[in-house]
């Protein structure tokens, strides 16, 4: 018996399930389950500019995996860290919007860190306490592994323009 991989669009984006595949039976090449991943990877980066956008530190912290390799300028971290390091940066700002202006991934080649590898240019737009409005354009770069069927990201870093 085969199976085939179909997407459900669903609120936190599109999850895969498994369903028998039809009296047409299909197999999923490598460039398939390739670009499955792939997708997977962009849709994760994705989520995690959301939960940025609207302040949501748990949905962040969903996105990470229990080991992070890299963290920005701190090094090696865990998720404690990471979720202070998120509560301390966004105290003194309100972030009015996060805008996701392109993302591209792809898989990292003879790399035994992460899996994947995706770049991601944000313009984030910050209100501090007393008024002041500010915009700024970033571009992060974030290392993915996969745990199972599920990415996580592992290497966060922003990359200088």
């Amino acid at each position: 018996m085969q199976w085939e991989l179909e997407f459900s669009p669903s609120i936190s984006g599109a999850r895969g399930r498994y369903a028998k595949a039809s009296t047409t039976e299909t197999v999923l090449s490598v460039a398939d389950l390739s670009r499955d991943r792939e997708k997977k990877v962009l849709e994760l980066v994705e989520n995690h500019c959301r939960f940025m956008n609207i302040g949501n530190v748990e949905g962040q912290m969903a996105c990470f995996g229990d080991r992070i390799f890299k963290y920005f300028d701190k090094g090696q971290v865990g998720k404690s860290f990471i979720m202070k390091d998120i509560k301390n940066h966004t105290r003194p700002y309100e972030i009015f919007a996060t805008d996701l202006l392109d993302v591209k991934a792809n898989k990292a080649e003879g790399n035994n860190l992460f899996d994947y590898e995706a770049v991601a240019k944000i313009r984030l737009t910050l209100k501090k306490r007393a008024g002041q409005v500010r915009t700024q354009i970033i571009t992060n770069f974030y290392g993915l592994k996969f745990q199972g069927d599920k990415p996580e990201i592992v290497y966060i870093d922003r990359i200088k323009e």
